[in-house]
């Protein structure tokens, strides 16, 4: 069996979109979501299951965001001030590009033919 939980493209991707999913995100190697599908069935793999995780995880970013954002003297004590700020700005990132549709993603269960 293969599990995959991953990060794609979104429908709102443009490749001007690659630089900052490169720096801010760290998503160096994203797919297309039907690319996934693709491959794996291209190497030999059944897709048992695969769903769209998009705005499962754009609520989740969305809320570990807020949860941040109320913590924050918490997190600046551990963190500090710059250290916070980094990890704000990734996780607006973040969340901004599952709202615009920039990112999506997927979760993927095959077995080996």
């Amino acid at each position: 069996m293969l599990f995959i939980e991953d990060l794609t493209f979104g429908s709102g991707f443009e490749s001007s979109h690659k630089e900052m999913l490169e720096k801010k995100l760290f998503a160096n190697s994203l797919e297309k979501y039907s690319d996934y599908l693709d491959t794996c069935a291209n190497v030999g793999f059944k897709i048992v299951e695969h769903k769209d995780m998009s705005s499962d995880w754009e609520s989740f970013t969305n809320e570990r965001l807020k949860l941040l954002q109320a913590n924050r003297n918490k997190h600046e004590k551990i963190h500090g001030v710059e250290g916070y700020i980094t990890i704000e700005e990734f996780y607006k990132t973040a969340a901004e590009c599952f709202a615009e549709n920039v990112i999506g993603g997927i979760r993927l269960i095959c077995k080996k033919n």
